[in-house]
């Protein structure tokens, strides 16, 4: 006869969407992060100092997003909580719409003339970025998502 296998009072496994959330994040920061190091050269090459100082500003929120994105990925993936990235996609989609809409209104743009010359190719440019956050959001509050924080919360009550 055998004897009754173990009991297993462990956390469950780490979902699928759980992981998505936070590959998708990563990948989010890495695709937006060759961007804003542009802008920082953009910022350093402006024309007056006023398009340095908004350009700077621009990159520092889009440097934030990154912080955001990563930070909240480690945490999911940590089965911590979801908080941080829900904050850096929605700062992202933030910054998308900005795009979208700042840029062909001014028919300029930090990276020279080449999209202001093109002022619909920034929109669907925006719009394909969006994505990712999006998706991110939406693993993110995914029913298997939310068993695995709560789960993982309730193994862990002194935190």
């Amino acid at each position: 006869m055998r004897p009754p296998a173990p009991q297993d009072n462990s956390a469950p496994d780490r979902p699928t969407q759980a992981s998505a959330a936070a590959v998708l994040a990563f990948v989010q920061a890495g695709v937006t992060a060759l961007p804003t190091a542009d802008l920082l050269v953009a910022a350093a090459l402006a024309d007056s100092h006023r398009a340095g100082m908004s350009t700077l500003a621009l990159f520092a929120v889009q440097a934030i997003g990154i912080c955001f994105l990563i930070a909240g990925g480690v945490e999911i993936l940590r089965g911590r909580d979801r908080g941080l990235l829900v904050v850096g996609c929605v700062l992202q989609l933030a910054l998308c719409v900005f795009h979208a809409v700042y840029w062909p209104m001014t028919g300029t743009t930090p990276w020279g003339t080449y999209l202001a010359a093109r002022p619909f190719s920034t929109a669907p440019l925006a719009t394909g970025f969006a994505m990712l956050p999006i998706m991110g959001i939406l693993l993110c509050f995914d029913r298997q998502t939310t068993e695995f924080l709560r789960s993982r919360k309730a193994l862990s009550p002194g935190e």
